[in-house]
Order: C-alpha cells, then sequence, then structure tokens
C-alpha cells in the first residue's frame, strides 16, 4: 500500500486506540475489581486460627441455645445460658475443624471466583472487541483496496 510508504499505517492508530480502550475498561472496572478481591480478601481472613475458633464457638452456642428453644419453655433461661457457655475441649475441636474446612472451601471457591471474574473480563471486554474491531477494519479495507484514495 502506498499509505504505508508515506508512513501512515492504520495499524499505528489501531494500536494507539486499543491502548486507550483498555486503559478506559480497566478505570472503569475498578470498583468491580475491588469488590472481587474484597471478598477474597474475607474469606482469606476468616481462615485466621482466632477467628476460625471465635466462628466455632458462636456456631456451638447457636447450636445449643436453638436445642434448649426446641425442648420447651419450662427450663429456666439461667440454666440455658450457663450450659451454653462451656463447651469440652474435644467438641470445640470438632467444631473447629468442621469450621476451618467449610471456610477453606469457601476461600477456594472465592479463589476460583477471581480467576473466573478476570479470565471473562479480559475476553469479554478487552480481547474480542479490540479483536472485532481489528477483522472489522482489516476487512473494510481489503473490500476497497482497488479504491485509489486507498492505493
Amino acid at each position: 500500500m502506498e499509505s504505508v510508504k508515506r508512513g501512515i499505517n492504520w495499524r499505528i492508530g489501531f494500536a494507539a486506540f486499543a491502548v486507550i480502550y483498555v486503559a478506559w475498561v480497566s478505570y472503569l472496572s475498578l470498583d468491580n475489581f475491588d469488590m472481587v478481591h474484597t471478598a477474597y480478601r474475607d474469606a482469606r481472613a476468616r481462615l485466621e486460627p482466632a477467628r476460625v475458633e471465635e466462628i466455632a464457638r458462636r456456631e456451638l452456642v447457636d447450636r445449643c441455645r436453638r436445642q434448649h428453644k426446641q425442648q420447651g419453655p419450662d427450663e429456666t433461661i439461667s440454666t440455658d445460658e450457663a450450659s451454653c457457655r462451656s463447651f469440652p475441649a474435644a467438641v470445640v475441636e470438632q467444631q473447629r475443624d468442621r469450621v476451618a474446612k467449610r471456610l477453606g472451601v469457601e476461600k477456594n471457591r472465592f479463589k476460583r471466583k477471581v480467576v473466573v471474574f478476570y479470565v471473562s473480563f479480559v475476553l469479554v471486554f478487552l480481547a474480542l472487541p479490540l479483536v472485532f474491531i481489528y477483522g472489522l477494519i482489516s476487512f473494510i479495507l481489503w473490500i476497497l483496496r482497488n479504491i485509489k484514495i486507498i492505493q
């Protein structure tokens, strides 16, 4: 093409457009990136040993209170509260293991969610539109290559 000989190449313009487009779309998506990373960070933070112990004890207390409510209102509240405050070490350890396993599964699920989010973002919002526009420009130039303005 003669336009290439004159120093005018449409691919350079397209590359500049692509850089601007990628920066613009990435800027618009910063809130979504933050939302996904916050959810993952929270899932990772819940796996700290102190948090796992706290969650396990809270679940044991909730389960104990539900059982006392199902038994009926004839028992006193102070007895319910006293029996739901302390648990044997084996029960706490077993509940801690269950909670840690469940939170580990949740962390892995969020990790997969982050990966799927970024892969789909790159494909749908960055790669496919640019490939489509590049193909469209190439096709139009291929069709119109015999016109003297382009040659």
